[in-house]
């Protein structure tokens, strides 16, 4: 397993990493490793996913538009 260290990290970085650490019970090094995982590792989210992910989540959401309402706001880039 590798190691890495992280130079010239900003304060308020590090203070944010070490509170979500925190919250999360783990060390600051699992904390990092966690977050690395989630955005790089085998389970970071493809745009396909986000789009099937939104897409179900608008078939949830009660609207309270009209579908030729909905459809003229977003063709002028309001919805």
């Amino acid at each position: 397993m590798a190691t890495l260290t992280v130079k010239n990290l900003p304060d308020p970085l590090y203070e944010k990493l070490k509170s979500q650490a925190h919250a999360h019970q783990r060390s600051i090094a699992a904390e990092a490793t966690a977050l690395l995982e989630r955005v790089l590792g085998e389970h970071a989210t493809t745009e396909d996913d986000l789009r099937r992910r939104a897409r179900r989540l608008r078939e949830r959401t009660p609207s309270y538009l009209s579908e030729e309402t909905r459809r003229k706001a977003v063709r002028r880039g309001r919805a």
